[in-house]
């Protein structure tokens, strides 16, 4: 059932005057204060927008004109905000829709209505293109064996086929916006390169061979006449941009930065190229000329943007700026009053407990990938600023003694694992190699990282890297490995997410001492496993797939992969109590999320806060008398540049 979202549109006259700002183009802001659209997108034409908005702690799609007028939930909601691809003609809109063994392709009128699904099967899927004549639509599915591969979907028929019928490397599709040709990106152990082939998946034909390839915009990957496409490439380090010929597979680079540079999108008449970039430590909007040129900038503040892409036909450009607030808190576990342990100077992104749990590590993004790491008493006082580091993702693990954490930054253009002391802020590189490595965990010891790495490998596999030298050894040899959960018994034992299971699940394994991987489920995607499993526990508390495509927890069995669910529905459980009697977990409320307590051996449940915000990411202090946790109100407004006059003064 539809609704207007009558309250919102009451404030967007707040919201869209027009600011000024020095050298830049005028900005007008279409969301109003404090709303939280984020990964929206227009139409072809420009005329619509369709995005997404929290509603009892999922996100609901809503469909509005070109300046968020008129906007209309359309009752179809998903765990979380994922792309969204118009059709040609703008009159749909494809989306994934999650299950618990299946996942959906399916399609939304642009006008109104009930969602269609036009595909079904096992494993996850999400679409990447439509043809030129909107018949059809590239999806990207998960394989059983561990791989995945474009499918193409006859939208009409409810059918798929395989882009290439017969390529068994993992691989990517999208189609030419004037129907004659598709490339393909294709993922070989470390190396990503660009294939064209024709309409029918045949004739293939490559088309780059350095291996440090990336789409920089799916949906914007081709040129609007069908004759170039703009990539991200890391072979000279950070990520720049590169134009590729598709007649001659002849390329060019647009932009050399030691700042990423990311999310390019042409202009309609293909003469300029939209794109991110992390210059001066900052993430702001720039274009640069398609043929090559100065690139120009189009926006200058410390506020974490994301370009949405060209509105239409026009000299306009769409984006969201990121903002709201997080902190840490903590709160009894019987329930009672909060304290905030983090400043309100400090946005905090992700937090984690040391293991005796008198200090608390936390990370503020001041760009995409300039990460701010701070550390602070459990107890109240003063935070530090340990370190501002490049990194690609917002997580820092503790060692098992506490005097360290890890995470994942950028040295050389890909990601490595890295190493903070605590006490002096000196930081050590562990790994330099050219492949990617796209997640860490501490072994039994604060001497050694498991590294989850494409190294060597057709995906990923797991590694033992010892940090004061030595030959890391690789753990794994099948490539299926997808994320690397969480390791139990005191780091002896490594649990991890597997690509590819019966059905193309994302399914739960163990690293067995031979390197094999013995898998415990595999029917349905299981996406977390909580931490602090107690040492000998036979059961494992688990998020996963439930049979209505929502994220749900479970009490799993680490020998048979039997499970009963756990808490009330949509409950996320993230840690064990460190006594094994609770297990703490984030549940949904009518404004956000609530963090909520189950007693394991009553099985009764109770919610701590009150879910006015976004309260996530719970765990247990020693004594499991207080839970800390943290509290965001997440802000993604999207804001229109006018470039008509910038443009017209650029040579």
């Amino acid at each position: 059932m539809r609704a207007s979202y009558l309250p919102l549109l009451g404030l967007l006259a707040i919201g869209c005057a027009p600011e000024a700002t020095t050298d830049t183009p005028t900005r007008t802001v279409l969301s109003a204060a404090g709303a939280n659209h984020p990964l929206a997108s227009y139409s072809p034409d420009g005329s619509r927008m369709a995005g997404w908005e929290s509603s009892g702690g999922e996100f609901e799609l809503w469909i509005a004109d070109g300046d968020l007028g008129s906007l209309t939930m359309q009752g179809f909601k998903v765990p979380g905000p994922i792309p969204i691809l118009w059709s040609p003609d703008g009159t749909r809109l494809a989306v994934a829709r999650p299950g618990a063994s299946n996942w959906s392709i399916v399609t939304i009128p642009a006008a109104g209505g009930d969602a269609t699904t036009v595909y079904s099967g096992p494993g996850l899927m999400y679409p990447f293109s439509w043809s030129a004549d909107g018949s059809k639509l590239t999806i990207l599915a998960t394989q059983a064996g561990g791989t995945y591969s474009a499918q193409v979907v006859d939208v009409a028929a409810g059918t798929a086929t395989p882009l290439i019928p017969g390529e068994r490397r993992a691989h990517l599709g999208f189609f030419s916006p004037v129907g004659q040709h598709a490339v393909v990106m294709i993922f070989d152990s470390a190396r990503t390169t660009i294939w064209a082939i024709d309409s029918l998946g045949a004739a293939p034909r490559q088309l780059t061979s350095e291996g440090y390839e990336a789409p920089s915009n799916s949906v914007a990957f081709w040129s609007p006449d069908g004759r170039e496409l703009v990539y991200e490439s890391t072979r000279t380090g950070a990520p720049d941009l590169w134009v590729l010929d598709f007649a001659t597979g002849a390329t060019r680079q647009l932009t050399n930065d030691l700042r990423a540079d990311r999310r390019a999108s042409w202009s309609p008449d293909g003469e300029w190229i939209l794109f991110e970039s992390e210059r001066g430590r900052q993430t702001d909007l720039w274009v640069v000329p398609a043929k090559g040129g100065d690139a120009v900038r189009l926006t200058n503040d410390a506020a974490i943007e994301e370009a949405i892409g060209w509105r239409g036909s026009s000299r306009q450009v769409a984006y969201t700026i990121a903002g709201g607030t997080g902190s840490v808190h903590a709160v009894p576990t019987a329930g009672g009053t909060e304290r905030q342990l983090t400043p309100d100077s400090v946005t905090v992104d992700y937090f984690e407990l040391s293991p005796d749990g008198s200090q608390v590590a936390f990370t503020s993004r001041r760009t995409g990938s300039v990460l701010d790491i701070w550390v602070m008493p459990s107890a109240g006082g003063a935070a530090r600023l340990l370190a501002s580091p490049q990194t690609v993702e917002l997580r820092v693990f503790w060692s098992p003694d506490g005097t360290k954490l890890a995470f994942r930054g950028l040295g050389g253009g890909t990601p490595d694992p890295w190493v903070l002391d605590v006490a002096t802020g000196a930081l050590q590189q562990v790994l330099t190699w050219s492949s990617v490595e796209y997640e860490v965990l501490w072994g039994a010891s604060s001497s050694e990282l498991f590294v989850l790495s494409d190294r060597e490998s057709r995906f990923s596999d797991v590694w033992r890297v010892p940090l004061a030298g030595g030959e890391p050894v690789r753990l794994t040899t099948d490539g299926r490995v997808n994320s690397l959960h969480t390791t139990l018994d005191g780091g002896t034992r490594v649990l991890v997410a597997i690509l590819g299971g019966a059905g193309g699940q994302l399914g739960l394994g163990e690293v067995q001492p031979d390197g094999t991987l013995r898998t415990i489920q595999d029917a349905q995607s299981v996406w977390s496993v909580a931490w602090n499993t107690p040492t000998g526990s036979d059961s494992i508390a688990v998020q996963m797939d439930d049979d209505g495509g929502e994220v749900a927890s479970a009490m799993m069995s680490l020998e048979d992969g039997g499970f009963r669910p756990l808490g009330p529905p949509g409950a996320r459980v993230s840690y064990w109590a460190r006594g094994g009697t609770m297990v703490v977990y984030s549940g949904r409320a009518d404004q956000g999320r609530s963090i909520g307590i189950i007693d394991l051996a009553s099985g009764t449940e109770r919610s701590i806060t009150p879910g006015a915000a976004f309260d996530v990411g719970a765990e247990f202090l020693p004594g499991d008398s207080v839970v800390v946790f943290r509290r965001s109100r997440p802000e993604n407004r999207i804001a229109v540049l006018d470039l008509a006059d910038i443009l017209s003064r650029t040579p």
